[in-house]
């Protein structure tokens, strides 16, 4: 463990300096509360703090404060190097430690904070668990609905952003032939293959089913039209196979997007879902985008008659 000793005078500074690292911990020296402050003021750092009560230029108590209130986690453990206060303890203060500082002292408050430090890490992964488990789609790992509908609604408010719904095409003749492992398995698959299309700052959750939602922040037609592509196509040529026969996969994508404050989230959804709708409608494995001023277009037929215009 790493131990931070803060202390005016130098001796009583290498004193204990010296008993840490026969105790096997990592020590770090401070001669005022400023440089104090330096070593403890980032994410790493000590764990432990040995602090003299009347630190030169910032004082412990104003030390732990800070920290406190900048460097909430992980929790680091403030020990006051001085005589017990009449007041009592410094809010941000955890105990005291009074001199001539005897070592079998020191090793009892030592095995304390070590115990205090490792409940609060604990406690910490456990409410981190919990937070993702509470965002996160349990079989594909993706953002569930309501975390990605709070993305969409983050992004709308900040500026332009595109929408794509994606859904696997008969998917519910996968589960019937094959069972819903297979299709399970589909579901990952198709979503590990988005990800790996989509741009850094997009994002992409599970909208309910084999229907996903994914959220391109600033995307304007031409970007909604080639991220959506590029997920048709990723779907299109996954390998799948079961019961020794190749698993047919493919997703048909309804694309959308606004500027800010020209439609809702529902508006914007809606949009897309039309898109979608009319994807599936003209036979499957295609990009629609809607068009707010004019008719949805078919997205593989203009990438098509493009590749034709140039041969």
């Amino acid at each position: 463990m790493q131990v931070l000793v803060a202390h005016s005078d130098k001796h009583v500074c290498e004193r204990l300096k010296r008993e840490l690292l026969e105790l096997g911990h990592r020590v770090l020296v401070a001669e005022d509360g400023r440089v104090a402050w330096r070593m403890v003021r980032g994410d790493g750092g000590p764990l432990v703090l040995l602090l003299e009560d009347n630190l030169p230029l910032l004082t412990a108590a104003n030390v732990a404060r800070r920290l406190r209130r900048v460097n909430p986690a992980p929790y680091r453990y403030c020990i006051l190097l001085g005589r017990a206060p009449k007041e009592g303890l410094p809010d941000a203060i955890d105990e005291f430690l009074q001199p001539p500082f005897y070592k079998d002292q020191l090793v009892a408050r030592l095995r304390g904070a070590a115990r205090l430090v490792e409940l609060q890490a604990r406690m910490l992964a456990v409410r981190d668990a919990l937070a993702f488990q509470a965002t996160r789609d349990g079989l594909t790992s993706l953002p569930n609905r309501r975390c990605i509908m709070a993305e969409l609604e983050r992004s709308m408010a900040r500026g332009i952003t595109g929408v794509l719904l994606l859904d696997l095409d008969h998917f519910k003749k996968v589960n019937d032939t094959f069972g819903h492992q297979v299709g399970d398995r589909v579901l990952v698959e198709s979503a590990a293959a988005w990800r790996t299309e989509m741009r850094n700052h997009d994002m992409l959750g599970r909208y309910g089913g084999e229907e996903f939602l994914a959220v391109l922040p600033g995307a304007l037609a031409s970007d909604v039209q080639k991220v959506a592509e590029r997920l048709r196509a990723a779907v299109d040529d996954l390998d799948i196979e079961a019961e020794g026969q190749e698993v047919a996969v493919s997703c048909s994508v309804g694309a959308a997007h606004a500027h800010p404050g020209t439609m809702s989230t529902d508006q914007l959804l809606k949009a897309a879902d039309d898109a979608l709708y009319a994807a599936k409608r003209s036979g499957r494995n295609r990009v629609r985008l809607h068009e707010l001023t004019g008719p949805l277009l078919d997205l593989s037929q203009l990438i098509e008659d493009d590749t034709t215009a140039e041969r």
